[in-house]
């Protein structure tokens, strides 16, 4: 029997969140032994200034057994060189890796160059968005910086960080806020003094095997509409089940409608070829596989899906209705 696909975390956020502090934090718990560290662009830190100096060179081994190097040469390459180097025994046996990205960075495209990499097939495979968010500062930074909403959008569990720091009042108002940018996301607070080893499995957990980044779609969305920059959220539900392969070109209607003004996409599609329903995940126009669940988490048996971005005329909505269901009567 071939071994599982290696998971792939995705850790970003915006400058000064608090990606660093709590990487470093992470990789001192023996539970993260065997995590390979890969800083995505040359210019950034992920960990120490000397340590990343040096892992741009070659893979460099922590303390704890895990590994830290740099992309040079692509993220799917440079994945593909750790899977192979721990292979031949060069490197200990990896467990997980983690892709930090810089502060700036728009998740879309390295979501897209790992999702899409057929050499990574079967070997690696993305499970998981971490989004970091300055707590104190948070706010502002979603007002004032499309990329910070690009990565709030992108992120399967969003990170609180420096709450110590932040009034109570304040912190409510950003979680209603990135409750309403990314509905049905999970948000933890990041205890800056508390142990964090109580926290890695709820952290660490890819949400869309327990279906628990679902639940809040299947409950009325009072936050639906528009919100700062321009973002908004917008939900659509289904009665008639639909074939995969008809859902596919109705993605394809949706991606070429949006384009890159859709930021997200997720929810449920009841299928004809399913008992149960596909999680349907996509960011900027990159699609995850369809991932099918073995059960429906509530009595309703429709498709419920939440587009997250800009520009959501309610004609194109109408068009994207009415396609649905010539294709689901096909």
């Amino acid at each position: 029997m071939a071994a599982p696909a290696v998971p792939i975390i995705l850790l970003t956020g915006f400058l000064g969140a608090g990606k660093t502090t709590l990487l470093n934090r992470l990789l001192r718990l023996p539970a993260l032994t065997g995590t390979a560290v890969v800083i995505n662009e040359l210019g950034s830190v992920g960990l120490d200034q000397h340590l990343a100096e040096a892992a741009r060179e070659a893979p460099v081994l922590l303390e704890g057994g895990c590994v830290c190097c740099s992309a040079r040469d692509g993220l799917a390459e440079t994945v593909l060189d750790l899977l192979a180097r721990a292979g031949r025994g060069e490197l200990p046996a990896l467990t997980r890796i983690v892709i930090e990205t810089t502060g700036l960075a728009n998740p879309g495209p390295v979501i897209g160059a790992l999702v899409h990499a057929p050499a990574l097939r079967g070997r690696a495979a993305l499970s998981l968005v971490l989004t970091v968010v300055d707590g104190q500062h948070g706010l502002s930074t979603l007002e004032r910086h499309p990329e910070a909403l690009r990565q709030a959008a992108a992120a399967d569990r969003l990170l609180l960080s420096k709450t110590d720091l932040a009034e109570a009042p304040a912190l409510a108002a950003l979680a209603a806020r990135l409750a309403a940018l990314n509905p049905g996301t999970e948000q933890l607070a990041l205890d800056p003094g508390g142990d964090l080893a109580t926290q890695v499995e709820s952290l660490l957990a890819a949400p869309a095997t327990g279906g628990r980044w679902l639940t809040p779609l299947f409950l009325p969305v009072a936050a639906e509409g528009a919100h700062g920059g321009g973002v908004e959220s917008v939900v659509l539900r289904f009665d008639t089940p639909i074939r995969l392969a008809a859902l596919g070109l109705w993605l394809e209607l949706l991606q070429s409608i949006f384009g890159e003004d859709l930021l997200r996409l997720k929810g449920l599609v009841q299928t004809r070829e399913h008992a149960f329903p596909v999680v349907v995940h996509a960011v900027q126009g990159m699609l995850y596989p369809y991932q099918a669940l073995r059960e429906w988490p509530d009595p309703a048996r429709d498709s419920r899906l939440v587009l997250i971005g800009t520009g959501f005329s309610e004609r194109a909505l109408e068009a994207l209705r009415q396609q649905w269901a010539r294709l689901a009567a096909a």
